[in-house]
């Protein structure tokens, strides 16, 4: 029975992230099909907003994770640097390795 919940429990955050996952590979500029007119990447930030949004959603969940995509996208713009960060678990080391002294 917890196996079936679990899974249920983890049905919405796998679709929406499957969702970003298909804009990725079809609609954006850095990761789809776009990607061959940008060839050094249209985003300055890494990862980009949707990767972010995917790691975020897998890791955190819906309710969290559509929070801090929105925050996300309300501040990631090209006239400022201040963009939230991942702090998930499973990407601590990956933001270690970037910190900024």
């Amino acid at each position: 029975m917890r196996k079936i919940i679990f899974t249920l429990w983890r049905v919405p955050r796998r679709a929406l992230a499957l969702l970003i996952f298909l804009y990725q590979k079809t609609l954006s500029p850095d990761h789809g099909l776009m990607s061959a007119f940008y060839p050094y990447g249209f985003c300055r930030h890494e990862p980009s907003c949707s990767e972010y949004g995917r790691r975020v959603l897998l890791s955190d969940g819906v309710c969290v994770g559509v929070v801090k995509i929105g925050v996300r996208l309300v501040r990631c713009n090209p006239w400022g640097s201040d963009y939230g960060t991942l702090k998930c678990a499973a990407f601590k080391e990956y933001l270690h390795e970037y910190e900024v002294q």
